[in-house]
């Protein structure tokens, strides 16, 4: 089965190598104990010439500006009221300089090794070097918070862990010593498939609830933000070639919100392989080809039959709950999608888009992804990954002071 973590639509870009240097007290920034900010840990750092070499797509070379330095902050969040540590990484410019401030949600994991804070090869890190200041939370569930339940598409612990390290940013350049650069005011949101539903997640819980935090532009790629639409096109069809995603949502709902046995869900032996996938130690490969892509083979045929005639089921109330679709957004937005996506439909990016104008947003545009930019062969949602993530970024440069 073709490999579906859109992290890997990053990484084919770059040469299987790592550089790694050791810490030492002259490079690590100074930590401090404000509100957020718990720990700032020096990564990895790869020179101009260095990513120059690494990368390779067409004019990357007048792309890439400057070197770039990586470091895993850990930081203050809530999950179930209480307050845990979680973590994601910060990469800055190796050059001085006031830079726009990023956040790049990541897409879909399984293995916590392949968290941004746990992996060693630069992905997300990369846009860095086009000019920004980039962070990416692991999210809950991955990296420091490795032993908790992933809340897969969860509108509310998305948001909040992804805000709460925004906070966790800010507060490292307050502090932070013997760093040349610094943050000029804008900030910018953008992700890829989970990634894109993410940043819209907390792109509308910023609106929502920061008024202190001033949101430049936001870039969302086919993220199925309208959950409910994802799952009635699927459910056209007898079978999907990723119904492990299908899965996650629906064990992320089931112990937030519903708290039904799981034979109510899914069908024997897959109500007890699903803590294989939850485990934190499984390869998507690895757990993807343990799931049958027939649809009636996998789900409870009640449930499935009710999701197919539109009949109300007890995953109603929490899928609209964790939809992010209906809302009038106040700051640019583009919706980026590649048509022959074969996991998040195109009608999921466009019944968001035609709402969202029908409610009063009035900076709000589709952007097809061409097929001129997707790699050929294998899937068309993560190939399409990194063109996406490109023309946000590209999008972004239009609104730099």
């Amino acid at each position: 089965m073709k490999k579906h973590i859109f992290l890997s639509s990053i990484i084919i870009f770059l040469v299987s190598f790592t550089f790694l240097l050791s810490c030492s007290k002259e490079t690590e920034p100074e930590n401090n104990k404000d509100a957020y900010l718990v720990s700032s840990t020096y990564k990895f750092m790869y020179t101009e010439a260095m990513l120059e070499t690494a990368i390779s797509f067409p004019e990357s070379d007048k792309l890439i500006k400057s070197g770039i330095v990586t470091y895993k902050l850990e930081y203050k969040t809530e999950y179930e009221g209480e307050e845990i540590i979680a973590s994601g990484t910060l990469t800055i410019p190796d050059s001085g300089g006031d830079y726009p401030l990023v956040l790049i949600e990541r897409g879909t994991i399984l293995k916590n090794a392949d968290a941004p804070s746990e992996s060693y090869m630069p992905s997300y890190e990369f846009f860095a070097a086009l000019g920004y200041v980039v962070f990416v939370p692991d999210l809950i569930g991955y990296g420091s918070s490795k032993d908790i339940l992933h809340p897969y598409f969860d509108y509310n612990y998305t948001a909040s862990a992804s805000v709460d390290m925004y906070y966790a940013v800010n507060e490292y350049f307050e502090s932070a010593k013997n760093i040349k650069s610094s943050l000029n005011g804008d900030f910018f949101i953008t992700g890829y498939s989970q990634g894109g539903y993410s940043a819209m997640a907390t792109f509308k819980y910023i609106e929502e609830n920061c008024n202190e935090i001033d949101i430049t532009a936001v870039g969302a790629c086919a993220g199925g933000y309208d959950i409910m639409s994802v799952i009635d096109n699927v459910v056209k069809g007898d079978s999907y070639p990723e119904t492990l995603l299908l899965v996650m949502p629906f064990v992320t709902y089931n112990k937030l919100y519903v708290n039904r046995p799981l034979t109510d869900i899914f069908n024997s032996p897959y109500d007890v392989m699903i803590q294989d996938v939850i485990d934190g130690e499984t390869e998507w490969a690895d757990s993807a080809d343990s799931y049958p892509q027939v649809l009636a083979e996998l789900f409870n045929s009640s449930l499935l039959d009710d999701f197919k005639n539109a009949e109300t089921t007890f995953f109603n109330q929490a899928i609209t709950e964790n939809s992010v679709h209906d809302w009038a957004p106040q700051k640019p937005l583009r919706l980026y999608h590649y048509p022959p996506d074969e996991i998040i439909p195109l009608e999921s990016t466009q019944s968001t888009l035609s709402l969202m104008q029908a409610n009063g947003a009035s900076d709000v545009r589709y952007v097809e992804i061409p097929a001129g930019m997707v790699p050929a062969g294998g899937s068309a949602h993560g190939s399409a990954g990194f063109p996406g993530l490109l023309l946000a970024f590209t999008e972004f440069a239009t609104y730099n002071n």
